[in-house]
């Protein structure tokens, strides 16, 4: 899976909600706005064993999906006291256009992979 820096994908400060400030997620690759995230869970260290990431902790993950067509999660991984924040591209929205695959097509797969596994 590709990598991308933390800041593709929060750019611009929004206060589009009156009580809360943050940041708007962006697709790393196009930078397109609308991005929708789902369930997420975590990768237990023991299974993921410098897959994932260098580190030696769990990683929570949150995956999005874009209506540009990517899938990539937002991750954040857990190592002796620190918490890196961190970007992996699943599917970007130039590949999904070449192949006929939605992002969003593939958050439907990973429901029903944590719905069978429960």
């Amino acid at each position: 899976m590709d990598q991308y820096h933390i800041t593709d994908v929060f750019h611009e400060e929004s206060d589009f909600f009156a009580t809360e400030k943050g940041c708007v997620l962006h697709c790393p690759v196009c930078q397109h706005a609308y991005q929708h995230t789902e369930p997420p869970f975590v990768l237990d260290s023991r299974d993921t064993a410098g897959t994932v990431w260098s580190g030696r902790g769990n990683v929570l993950v949150i995956p999005v999906w874009g209506e540009c067509g990517s899938s990539w999660q937002l991750c954040l991984g857990f190592h002796k006291g620190s918490t890196v924040i961190f970007v992996r591209m699943v599917l970007s929205c130039y590949d999904a256009h070449k192949v006929g695959i939605h992002g969003m097509d593939l958050a439907q797969v990973r429901r029903k992979e944590v719905a069978s596994d429960h």
